[in-house]
């Protein structure tokens, strides 16, 4: 039988073995749960900060936007005072981003909110815990106001090829044509503020999602994939893929058309916990909670090791072997060989005598061009293009001449006429500048919109 102080040493020694069995357990636990998504380049920011002025943001390359611009009503402005680091009511050790914006229902009453980074994240996954809020904190309810999450590059020029811009947005009174709250998922090409136009592609889920939400953007290998609270909400590809460093940015706006004219001030907010990015890495939406409680159980707030993603600079080759393969009095049919490029090309681009005329998908290699004169000469070229907006050289240039003009015949009525068809009626010749099927009351001298006078009639 062993004596007491042995048994004591034994029961300490024992102890202490334990401990550091589990202490080294939970080391390699959490050096495991880093480890497991092989994730070597990431940012992480749990928002631990005074104010909008506060130093460290500024280290941490957030900006807040200020003055006088868009989106919103023209004329409505972005405050830094509506950027804000709260005490969380459900924790009080941990901070919360705050955006507050407010509108008596003018434009110059309107102040709305914004922080982001700069654009140097590309492919890899997004992330946010956020708290979207389905009713105004003071004031009346019923001003249509957008609450994002969302990444975007520089839009250099209107229409301009290598745009990105993915996002977020919950409309919480509606808007855009659906009525109720709603959560949109929307993915650019690229748009024109002059005439505004758009190209992008987008879903919506129309349902309340007021509260906590933890939204999971997935960028990798040509697909773009949203995800809310684990669940997929919609997939895009194709030309609406990235081609350009992006900022990760949080807004809060209102609608200019949904502003209610009713007077009194009221005031919206949108929470953020915290923001995550792993560059170029795809990540589960659990895959992306533990790696935001692996950075909080080591009492993590900051980190941000991503340097700007490669963007494709590598234009494709130029198509080969352009040739026409038809012609008519009014059209030439083109045909080329496929251009190879180090990601894919997207689409061709023919040019007529220098100016590009149309465009076609990246697996399509013919083309017609129409609305031709009759019996001119035309000169063909085709460039290839891929998704980041690189265009390739020329291809071999093509001169084709029209057929001659169709022989001039009298109008009459229920007879199929093609654009650039000749006919006399009443002693004048006109030109068929809409293809259509005639109708009795269909002369020429009465529809220009059919019809072009020719010169000298």
């Amino acid at each position: 039988m062993k004596s007491n102080a042995f048994s004591v040493s034994k029961k300490r020694f024992l102890a202490t073995l334990l401990i550091s069995c589990l202490v080294m357990t939970t080391v390699a636990g959490g050096a495991r749960a880093a480890a497991t998504s092989n994730v070597t380049y990431a940012m992480f920011d749990d928002f631990n900060y005074t104010s909008s002025s506060d130093s460290v943001l500024t280290e941490h390359q957030w900006s807040v936007k200020t003055g006088v611009a868009g989106p919103g009503p023209v004329g409505g402005s972005w405050s830094a005072s509506n950027i804000t680091f709260v005490t969380d009511p459900d924790n009080a050790a941990n901070k919360l981003l705050r955006l507050t914006s407010s509108t008596d229902g003018t434009p110059a009453g309107t102040s709305q909110a914004e922080i982001l980074t700069p654009m140097k994240y590309f492919e890899g996954t997004y992330a946010a815990r956020v708290k979207f809020s389905d009713t105004p904190v003071s004031g009346v309810d019923g001003d249509g106001v957008a609450q994002t999450f969302f990444t975007i590059s520089n839009l250099r020029y209107d229409n301009d090829p290598a745009y990105s811009e993915l996002d977020y947005e919950y409309l919480v009174n509606g808007g855009w044509g659906v009525s109720g709250p709603s959560l949109w998922t929307t993915s650019w090409y690229t748009y024109s503020n002059n005439p505004w136009s758009k190209d992008n592609v987008y879903n919506y889920s129309n349902k309340s999602y007021n509260g906590w939400h933890t939204l999971v953007l997935v960028v990798k290998d040509g697909q773009i994939k949203y995800f809310a609270d684990g669940a997929l909400l919609a997939t895009h590809s194709g030309k609406y893929y990235p081609r350009a460093n992006m900022a990760i940015d949080f807004n809060q706006w209102f609608l200019p058309e949904a502003l209610m004219s009713v007077s009194g001030k009221r005031s919206y907010q949108l929470d953020v916990d915290w923001v995550y990015h792993a560059k170029n890495t795809e990540l589960t939406p659990a895959q992306v909670e533990a790696e935001v409680q692996n950075y909080r159980s080591q009492s993590i707030t900051h980190t941000d090791n991503v340097t700007p993603g490669e963007i494709d600079t590598q234009a494709p080759t130029a198509p080969a072997n352009l040739v026409s393969t038809s012609k008519s009095n009014n059209s030439v049919s083109l045909s080329w060989n496929a251009s190879s490029d180090n990601i894919g090309v997207t689409g061709y681009d023919v040019y007529q005598n220098g100016n590009k005329v149309l465009s076609v998908s990246g697996t399509t290699l013919s083309a017609t061009v129409t609305g031709l004169s009759p019996s001119t000469s035309y000169t063909f070229t085709v460039k290839a293009r891929d998704a980041a907006g690189n265009e390739s050289p020329f291809s071999n240039s093509v001169r084709v001449t029209t057929n001659g003009a169709s022989p001039v015949s009298n109008w009459e009525p229920y007879h199929s006429y093609a654009v650039n068809d000749l006919v006399t009626y009443e002693g004048k010749t006109y030109k068929c500048v809409l293809a259509h099927t005639s109708q009795v009351n269909w002369i020429p001298s009465i529809l220009p919109a059919l019809w072009q006078l020719q010169p000298g009639s």
